[in-house]
Order: structure tokens, then sequence, then C-alpha cells
């Protein structure tokens, strides 16, 4: 049962951020508050289901010309580098601040997506 469900909220999460209204945020709540997973296992299962969205975005978008080249693979390299740190930093940081510092994230970027 709980299957089902985890592929139901991960269907809608996936299906919300294609739409740009921060699904993956929603999606480490879900894993978190009723799925009680650890903040550390919610970031690691909520970049896993980033990063297969964004390729497939990402494909998508350069096979209808909608993207320069150079730009996403500048902004790929970055988006690599800033996982491969976060990853290797998160487990020295207590959860608490994790859990504090992602929620001050979703706030922030939440706000500025309201003003445009």
């Amino acid at each position: 049962m709980n299957t089902v469900i985890d592929a139901i909220a991960c269907a809608v999460v996936a299906a919300l951020a294609g739409m740009g209204v921060g699904g993956a945020g929603l999606f480490v709540l879900y894993l978190t508050f009723l799925r009680g997973a650890g903040q550390l296992e919610a970031q690691a299962s909520n970049l896993t289901l980033f990063v297969f969205a964004s390729v497939a975005s990402i494909l998508t978008r350069l096979r209808n010309k909608e993207l320069p080249y150079r730009l996403i693979l500048a902004v790929s390299v970055l988006g690599v580098a800033g996982a491969a740190l976060g990853a290797l930093s998160a487990p020295h940081v207590p959860a608490q601040i994790l859990r504090r510092v992602f929620g001050a994230m979703l706030l922030v970027t939440g706000i500025a997506s309201m003003r445009k």
C-alpha cells in the first residue's frame, strides 16, 4: 500500500515540478511529515527525483530548441558540483540545521516566485 501511495505522491510532485510549482519542496515535506523519513534520506530522495525530472525536461526542451546548449552545459556542471558538495557536507551538519536551512530556502524562493 505504501508503495502505491509513494508512487502517486511522486507522480503528483513530478507534475507540479514540471509546472513550476516547486514540487521538490513538497516531496521533502511529504517524506518527512507523512512518511517519517529523516531529513538526509528525504533530501537524497528529493535529489534523485530532481535529477531524473531535470534530465527529462532538459532533453525535451533541447529537442524543441527551446534552450541554448552552452547555457545548459554551464548550469549542469555547476549543478552537479553543488550537488556533490552538498552530498559530501550534509552528513557533517546536524539534521535540525539542514531542516531549518531547507525551510528558509523554500520560504525565500516562494516569496521570490510570488513577487514575479
